[in-house]
Order: structure tokens, then sequence, then C-alpha cells
């Protein structure tokens, strides 16, 4: 199944064209003492490359053994140049537009060094065993299938969440159910609510949540043609 789950795998060469916003309001933000990874799917290194040389610790969790499986694969073998060899596009964007400092080869050290928990995690389920001080949930709780659901996911965010700590949400409703997204709904990447960012902005306030900023930005992705990105404080 891996084979299966790995072709929703993202472009490399496409993301920062794609993503560029989510690294602006999201990545570039994550600046001090630990961060949770909710929802890292297989790539929880990729989004880490942004911010690793800032904080204390990474966590990742996603609700797929397939994709904690992956990124454990990705880890574990880990070499030496591979931040240069298999990511140049994205690691030079980083370099290009001042997100990153650090040389590659520290980079490298600290996606290794800084990971903490890596955890299949299902955040409908599941409780918090730790809290963080950051709290990013990128294109993850969206893969709820109501609106109950989606408040479930985001108390468990806040639950996730220091006292005074930052919450990020990512987050994009697509514009019509289609084979693609049925597929991905099957491997609960993407689900039937599809919240929009006024759902978004409810629910975090729902919880508990204080101090709610919600931008929202278009983009030019298959299915998908508007970018919500959500920060508040607990």
């Amino acid at each position: 199944m891996h084979e299966e789950y790995e072709k929703f795998a993202f472009s490399e060469e496409n993301m920062p064209v794609y993503f560029a916003d989510v690294i602006k309001h999201v990545i570039k933000r994550i600046d001090h003492g630990t961060v949770c990874d909710l929802g890292s799917h297989a790539i929880g290194h990729y989004w880490a490359m942004g911010y690793i040389e800032r904080v204390e610790s990474y966590s990742c969790y996603d609700l797929s053994s397939e994709a904690i499986q992956l990124f454990k694969n990705t880890i574990n073998n880990w070499q030496t140049g591979d931040l240069l060899k298999k990511y140049p596009v994205f690691i030079n964007y980083l370099y290009d537009n001042n997100i990153i400092t650090a040389s590659p080869e520290l980079i490298e050290k600290q996606l290794i060094e800084k990971l903490d928990v890596v955890k299949v995690f299902d955040f409908l389920k599941d409780k918090p065993d730790k809290q963080y001080d950051i709290v990013m949930a990128n294109e993850s709780l969206p893969v709820v299938d109501s609106y109950d659901e989606l408040l479930i996911a985001m108390q468990t965010a806040y639950d996730f969440t220091k006292e005074n700590g930052l919450f990020l949400s990512v987050s994009s409703p697509y514009d019509r159910e289609t084979d693609d997204i049925i597929e991905m709904q099957q491997y609960k990447i993407e689900g039937t609510l599809s919240p929009t960012a006024e759902m978004m902005e409810n629910a975090i306030k729902a919880v508990g949540f204080k101090n709610i900023d919600v931008k929202s930005m278009p983009i030019h992705y298959e299915n998908y043609t508007q970018l919500d990105i959500c920060s508040a404080y607990k």
C-alpha cells in the first residue's frame, strides 16, 4: 500500500510555486520552542526544513500508518547530502527568500537530532499526551466528514497547544468532488466536509482559541482555487 499512498506525494519542483503563501504565513512564523506537526503526512521533514534551525524540537503525528512509515523510512535512511540531492528546488527557494540561513549540512543534522515524537495518531479518537509551543495543522484537519468532527479535531489541536502557544492551520476547500478527490477521501487525505474559511474560524473560536486571524488567498492547483490560513493563540 506504500506505493499507492506515495502516488499522492507532492512534486518537489512545484511546491514553492503553489505553497509560497504557506511558507510566508506559516513556516516563517515557526520561530521558537517545540513544534507539533499535526497531520504531517509523509513529509514532516519537508516543512521542517524551513523552521528547524529556529526551534528546539519537532514532532510528527498522522492518522495514517502508511504515511508515518514512509516518513520513518526517509529519516532512517537519510544520507549526508540528501537535502541538496533530493530537494534542491525547495531548499534553494528557502535560501533565496531568507527563510533559512544555516548550512545544508546543519539543516540535515538538525532534522535528525531535533526529531522528538513520531506517532500514528487519530485526532478524532486519541488524546494528546504532550503539549507544544506551536501546533501546525497543514491541510490535515479538513479530512473530516462533518462539522462535529471538525470540532473534535480542533479540540485535539487545542489540547496539544501549551498556554499562550500558537496554532497555525492551513486548509483548502475543493471545488467539486472529482474521482481524484474521492480516492483521496479513501486514504483520509481528504474529507467530505471540505470546510470553508468561515467554518475553520468558527471551530477555532468554539474550542477556546483567542486572537484569531484568517487569511484567504487564491491558488491555482487542480481541484482547488482558495487557500485559507488561520492563526490563533491559546
